[in-house]
């Protein structure tokens, strides 16, 4: 093949890429389902799928020059009840005039009814049959009604796919994805996904009129693809830490002369589960970080060591009980959140072939947990004294 020859197919396949899209369906045909809620179906055994899309005739300017914004909302909902997903997604179909299409979906919420009483595992076994489906979706449980954040005010995104995809990314109380709920099952362990509570209260973006909001509740536990039990957001933040799945937190600490606020940073974590000539399981859970004073409302004065000591211990003593609640909860609900198994399976993996039949009722009973925390305070950001007491002491 000449240089000519060369050339010429060179320009034909880079204008093949630029043909648009590849598949048999155009995109003006299609409609992105962006986020999915899952409640508990109209008639006994069945489930309601709503699906939340945006509506692209409604993301621009319309013709006569009055803005999208006016005319209506830029995402909608469909909601139908069947027996299955499948099957309500068929009924969703029927109505529209788009294909919907699964590829940009962020989100995903459960009903705490349906995740008790059903169960996650339809999702599961029908995402692993379309690969359209994307694993890294985010996953939800809501304490009401999965459909009602839909009606989510979006103050700060342009639509309540964003707000959760935002939420997910943020890693506020963790995060956990259909990929994590996967591997969480496939090993026989447990997870902890974010909890969401939806209320009503008034807006200013909306002119103070009381609007839908929803916000992070704290965590679910699941085991099994079920919900177990629930954690507080101190809780859900401590086992996202020990998880190596949290943001740089903030944590305030109260004591007998004052309220102290301080910025994690550098967050580490390590869970270790030993095994005793005796075959007692003792897991030892460790977690380290920087931390920042953010805040001191007291008049004490916290630059002498000695008292910079004792707020670290404050400190510690604070996480550690989180800590210890959270896993005395894990037991009492049956949940394996911090996929001890998986570890005990790394370690020991004849020990676990003989415990994997009856693990759960081995961690809720036989499970010890050892706590070490170990927090440093290593930036005052300049606040040595409250501003108030240093102006009392220059006015005197």
């Amino acid at each position: 093949m000449n240089s000519v020859a060369r050339t010429t197919l060179v320009v034909v396949l880079l204008t093949l890429t630029l043909t648009g899209c590849w598949s048999k369906i155009e995109l003006n045909d299609r409609s992105f389902i962006t986020s999915a809620y899952i409640d508990l179906g109209e008639r006994p055994g069945e489930i309601m799928l709503t699906v939340g899309s945006p509506l692209p005739n409604r993301l621009g300017s319309i013709g006569n020059g009055e803005s999208a914004a006016q005319q209506g909302k830029s995402y909608t909902s469909v909601s139908a009840s069947a027996p299955t997903i499948p099957e309500a997604l068929d009924k969703i179909q029927n109505d529209l005039t788009r294909k919907l299409t699964w590829g940009q979906t962020r989100a995903v919420v459960f009903s705490a009814d349906y995740a008790t009483q059903i169960g996650l595992q339809e999702l599961l076994e029908w995402a692993a049959r379309n690969p359209s489906f994307p694993l890294r979706t985010y996953v939800f449980v809501s304490e009401g009604n999965a459909r009602e954040v839909m009606n989510l005010t979006p103050v700060y995104e342009r639509a309540p796919a964003e707000v959760l995809r935002k939420y997910g990314n943020r890693r506020f109380v963790g995060q956990a994805t259909v990929k994590d709920l996967a591997v969480a099952t496939a090993s026989g362990v447990g997870t902890a996904v974010p909890l969401l509570r939806t209320g009503r209260k008034p807006l200013i973006s909306e002119n103070n009129k009381v609007s839908p909001w929803t916000g992070i509740a704290g965590g679910a536990m699941i085991q099994d693809m079920r919900l177990k039990g629930r954690l507080n957001i101190s809780e859900a933040k401590v086992v996202s830490w020990a998880e190596g799945n949290l943001s740089e937190p903030l944590y305030d600490v109260l004591s007998g002369d004052g309220k102290f606020d301080y910025k994690l940073s550098r967050l580490k974590a390590k869970i270790t589960p030993v095994v005793s000539s005796a075959g007692d399981i003792v897991c030892r859970v460790q977690l380290s970080a920087e931390a920042t004073l953010e805040s001191a409302v007291s008049a004490r004065d916290v630059t002498p060591p000695a008292e910079l000591h004792k707020l670290e211990n404050q400190m510690n003593a604070a996480i550690d009980s989180d800590m210890q609640r959270a896993l005395e909860n894990s037991q009492s609900a049956g949940a394996d959140i911090l996929e001890l198994g998986r570890r005990l399976e790394w370690r020991y993996p004849r020990l676990w072939s003989r415990l994997k039949k009856r693990w759960m009722q081995v961690y809720a009973e036989e499970v010890r947990f050892k706590t070490e925390v170990d927090i440093r305070v290593t930036h005052l950001n300049g606040e040595h004294e409250p501003l108030w007491t240093i102006r009392e002491a220059k006015s005197e």
